[in-house]
């Protein structure tokens, strides 16, 4: 159980460096993950909408042929649908975890293995270590299982936030803040939700020091979890 597992953690590992192994790495790989997931939403955002997101308004004195309104007032409320919500959020979680791919599977050997106590110098080793081994495409060893689990994901979050802010905000008198973080939660909760199988999955395709890997691709593992131990793993 998980509470099973903290006990174990903390009796051989102890608090910090058990509990909190490779949070000083999660510090600069989050950050970073943040800026390009809002970044790549907002670049993607930007090019479905096209010049909806800056219409012509009048310049200072007039257009030339003495219009003084907006040129086309459609662009100015053109909105993105909820299939392009989806693809929007999805590709800037894909650019997201692409960034920090290598960073991650780092962190996860670190995580499964108790023997292995987390330091920068021995982070520099195990990437070193992974690409004598395997190459460049080793760091990003289950990969394709991290899209395929935060593509829809990401989706999930970005389309469902704007959906829960708008219902807890014509049904309660909240203040913006906390329906921001109501809605934000919400999102999350029902993204992880949904989402969980194929994130246990990327950990385990991830978690593994040998040069072969454990599953030979994201099918094979999951038919292998659910004949071996069931479908509640």
């Amino acid at each position: 159980s998980v509470m099973h597992a903290l006990l174990t953690i903390l009796r051989k590992e102890g608090f910090v460096k058990g509990l909190y192994k490779g949070s000083s790495l999660t510090l600069i790989k989050g950050p970073v993950s943040a800026a390009c997931g809002f970044t790549a939403n907002d670049f993607f955002k930007s090019m479905l909408l096209g010049t909806a997101g800056n219409p012509e308004r009048c310049p200072p004195g007039g257009w030339p042929d003495g219009c003084e309104v907006v040129r086309d007032p459609s662009k100015a409320l053109k909105k993105l649908t909820p299939i392009e919500h989806l693809m929007t959020g999805g590709a800037a979680g894909a650019v997201a975890k692409t960034v920090i791919a290598p960073a991650d599977r780092v962190k996860i050997l670190y995580q499964t293995n108790n023997e292995r106590p987390f330091c920068w110098r021995g982070v520099r080793r195990t990437f070193m270590t992974i690409y004598k081994n395997t190459g460049v495409t080793g760091l990003w060893r289950g990969h394709c299982a991290t899209l395929m689990q935060i593509i829809p994901k990401s989706a999930t979050t970005y389309t469902t936030f704007d959906r829960y802010r708008h219902w807890i905000t014509v049904s309660t008198t909240l203040d913006n803040v906390s329906i921001r973080f109501l809605a934000g939660a919400s999102a999350g909760a029902t993204a992880c939700g949904l989402t969980y199988p194929l994130d246990m999955m990327r950990a385990r395709m991830a978690a593994h020091w040998d040069m072969t890997p454990r599953y030979p691709n994201y099918f094979a593992a999951f038919e292998r979890v659910l004949k071996e131990e069931g479908i509640s793993s």
